[in-house]
């Protein structure tokens, strides 16, 4: 969210490549033109922390919605062993490695890098924009979960373990990729403060869904109990029919 006033690197030390040299020279004054630009930056600072607070609980509320939705596909998947150990095992193994893959580009300096003509650079200039990561990584969750929605009310809940592994092992990739973009622009304001937002973000996150699971756990429990001592009642009266029944018969 930077003003497009900002004056760019080329027009105050000429070419990309004169740019990139002068500002590795001088990495202090790199940060003071980080800093100069940043501070023309359309939001406060309060808006920005808040920005920041809510990109990152949106980066880990589904992959945290899936995790916490491990008792329903327990229940639809009674033949399977530790549903939520495989869940959680595709979701984090995917994470993991992409995080890794995307290292590389979790840098501030990684965007602005002058590119080396080599296979690695060229693979990896599309995804050198944090903006374009976070972008990817959220349309990426959102789809999934639309996805599965869809699946779970055609399919009445019957989807394959194979299919939830995938879905979560997507979930995965599609986190990794929005926090590794989110993390670096929050960097880019060169202040701590933003880095933790998104951490609080992803903490306020992992919260919210855990109380929501609780509540709805306890709510179903209060429900079923309920069901059983209904149906406890009527088939003691049931039977209770059936004795004065046969006395009568009797």
């Amino acid at each position: 969210p930077l003003s497009s006033s900002s004056s760019s690197p080329s027009s105050l030390y000429g070419s990309n490549d004169s740019y990139n040299k002068n500002m590795k020279a001088n990495p202090q004054k790199k940060i003071q033109h980080l800093k100069k630009k940043n501070s023309k930056s359309l939001l406060s600072p309060k808006q920005l922390y808040l920005f920041f607070v809510l990109m990152g609980a949106g980066v880990l509320f589904p992959y945290n919605a899936l995790l916490s939705s491990s008792d329903y596909f327990a229940q639809t998947h009674s033949e399977e062993a530790d549903v939520a150990g495989q869940l959680a095992a595709s979701c984090l193994t995917a994470l993991l490695i992409t995080t890794l893959m995307l290292l590389p580009l979790s840098s501030p300096s990684s965007s602005a890098d002058g590119g080396k003509n080599n296979m690695v650079d060229i693979l990896l200039n599309p995804w050198k924009s944090p903006s374009k990561r976070i972008l990817t990584g959220f349309l990426l969750s959102t789809a999934l979960l639309f996805l599965l929605s869809i699946s779970l009310f055609y399919k009445k809940g019957n989807l394959s373990m194979t299919s939830l592994n995938i879905i979560a092992s997507l979930f995965g990739i599609a986190d990794a990729v929005s926090q590794s973009g989110l993390y670096v622009l929050a960097a880019k304001y060169h202040n701590p403060a933003f880095s933790a937002a998104v951490t609080l973000g992803c903490a306020t996150s992992g919260l919210v869904v855990t109380v929501l699971s609780l509540i709805t756990r306890a709510f179903f429990a209060h429900m079923i109990h309920n069901d059983n001592n209904n149906n406890d009642t009527e088939n003691k009266n049931k039977e209770g029919g059936e004795e004065e029944e046969s006395l009568r018969q009797g």
